[in-house]
């Protein structure tokens, strides 16, 4: 799907059910506990991973990454992205200069899964790899264009 100049990269529906239902395991938890607390908690909880698991993406911006996992979302500038790893994961280095790891899981290959699920995964992750190509390119053209002949 593409908006202006993005574009969301979403895992295959199948994985996005999996990855919605895998985390209503925890309401059983709560069940075995036979205590509202334990309800109280491991219900909502197991909801709100379930749409996160399903709704995990990758957004790609003209000049940044917006990785949205099972736990939060994060905003990358694409000029301090390192590289792409092959997880998938984006390592990029932060204003304060500390190297960071950023998880795309919407992409990762955990294990055995099914050839449709891993082609899909491999086309997002070289559409990954190409963006961050691009993004950096188009970088060095805007601010290194050095000293003028006037």
């Amino acid at each position: 799907m593409t908006h202006n100049s993005w574009v969301v990269l979403r895992p295959l529906l199948i994985t996005r059910v999996v990855n919605a239902a895998v985390w209503l395991t925890l309401i059983p938890v709560g069940l075995e506990a036979a205590r509202l607390q334990s309800l109280a908690v491991s219900v909502p909880l197991a909801a709100w991973l379930g749409v996160r698991g399903y709704r995990v993406r990758v957004v790609l911006e003209e000049s940044a990454i917006v990785v949205h996992g099972f736990f939060w979302s994060r905003r990358i500038p694409a000029d301090v992205i390192a590289e792409i790893s092959l997880f998938p994961a984006a390592r990029w280095v932060s204003k304060r200069g500390r190297r960071r790891w950023t998880p795309i899981s919407a992409f990762a290959e955990l294990g055995r899964m099914a050839p449709a699920v891993g082609k899909h995964n491999e086309s997002a992750f070289e559409q990954l790899t190409e963006w961050h190509w691009a993004a950096t390119a188009r970088g060095r053209r805007t601010r290194g264009r050095g000293p003028r002949d006037d």
